[in-house]
């Protein structure tokens, strides 16, 4: 497994990670969303919005299709959140990579999507919310997955 920072449909800084298998590519401009996931030279599994990728900065949530973290139940304000920042990224010795945003209104979270890329196509995700607000939430992880069509 091997990672990289690639440019991808407009955006420049993208984590490429991959195997002999399988590539996937998570946008660290905006997010974090995994923005790709298929074989080397296949199609792309995942839906991608066109008029969306490569921007950032929009006075509005975008889908821009793809994997990303929610928070369910669903309120407007918290779960359309939007994630227009970069987004941290770690790779620890065994492989695994750490994507980390942060939420700031209307409260306080840190989203992580934690991915483990096997000697296959097979990709282990975790996801986890922390609360760093000062006041009490009652929520939970809502992973979401945009499919392309077919």
């Amino acid at each position: 497994m091997q990672t990289e920072i690639v440019s991808y449909a407009g955006w420049q800084k993208n984590l490429r990670f991959f195997n002999d298998h399988v590539e996937l590519i998570v946008t660290l401009e905006v997010g974090p969303r995994i923005i790709s996931y298929r074989r080397h030279q296949g199609e792309n599994i995942l839906k991608q919005y066109q008029k969306q990728l490569g921007k950032s900065g929009e006075p509005e949530w975008c889908i821009r299709g793809g994997h990303r973290l929610w928070t369910a139940p669903e309120d407007f304000s918290i779960t359309y959140h939007i994630d227009n920042e970069p987004v941290d990224f770690s790779q620890s010795q065994e492989g695994e990579v750490l994507l980390t945003s942060y939420q700031k209104n209307p409260v306080q979270l840190r989203k992580e999507i934690s991915l483990t890329l096997d000697n296959s196509s097979h990709v282990s995700l975790r996801h986890t919310i922390i609360n760093e607000d000062q006041k009490s939430l009652t929520l939970a992880p809502w992973a979401l997955t945009v499919m392309a069509p077919g």
